[in-house]
């Protein structure tokens, strides 16, 4: 199955769940990292505590930084996509 695919299946089976970390109210994961998106270290390193219990490593701060630097000022908007990146990881389906 491709991404968008496995975007679906995973809407579908934690539907509600993912929405309160997507959506961009209270204590959401979107909201905190949009709460520190100046700095693409620390929310790599929100991504990482919040979906796989442990700070981001080096490759992944560095990913984020490239991530949010290529997207520019659409990275409010862009955070979605970035969350799901995590989310549709080997890791996040693993260790759930």
């Amino acid at each position: 199955a491709g991404q968008p695919e496995l975007m679906r299946l995973y809407a579908r089976k934690l539907g509600g769940v993912v929405a309160s970390w997507i959506g961009s109210g209270g204590a959401s994961l979107k909201s905190r990292c949009l709460a520190v998106v100046t700095d693409p270290a620390a929310v790599a390193d929100e991504l990482a505590l919040t979906l796989f219990s442990r700070p981001a490593d080096e490759v992944e701060k560095a990913w984020v930084t490239d991530y949010l630097a290529e997207v520019g000022d659409q990275g409010n908007e862009r955070l979605d996509e970035l969350i799901w990146a995590w989310i549709a990881s080997a890791e996040f389906r693993f260790n759930r």
